[in-house]
């Protein structure tokens, strides 16, 4: 996580509808389609909170195939923890992620095979 990014944590904590996206994704990758579903919003809203989510690198989008052999664009948690601690004054954001850039770059190279 980058030092400018802990606001952005503050925001995606504070909002209920990306914790509820995060919670869900973390449990098992879904569609876009699949969230709205479950959260009983709109696509629009899923796919900004996704995108919030994403660039924090919280959630992964990945595709992957369903039984009919279709594409399908899904999302996973990326997050293992959050730990916020007060510190002198300062508030210190610690993210611990459940894969490391190496183990993205493998997944990467295995979908384009």
């Amino acid at each position: 996580m980058r030092p400018d990014d802990s606001h952005s944590i503050f925001d995606v904590f504070g909002d209920d509808y990306t914790r509820e996206i995060l919670a869900l994704v973390h449990s098992e990758p879904m569609t876009a389609k699949a969230i709205a579903d479950r959260c009983n919003s709109s696509l629009p809203t899923v796919y900004r909170r996704l995108t919030v989510l994403q660039d924090l690198d919280l959630v992964t989008p990945s595709i992957r195939f369903d039984e009919e052999k279709n594409r399908r664009n899904v999302y996973e948690s990326n997050l293992q923890s959050v730990t916020f601690e007060l510190e002198d004054g300062h508030i210190e954001v610690d993210v611990t992620y459940k894969r490391d850039m190496s183990d993205k770059f493998e997944e990467f190279w295995r979908e384009l095979q």
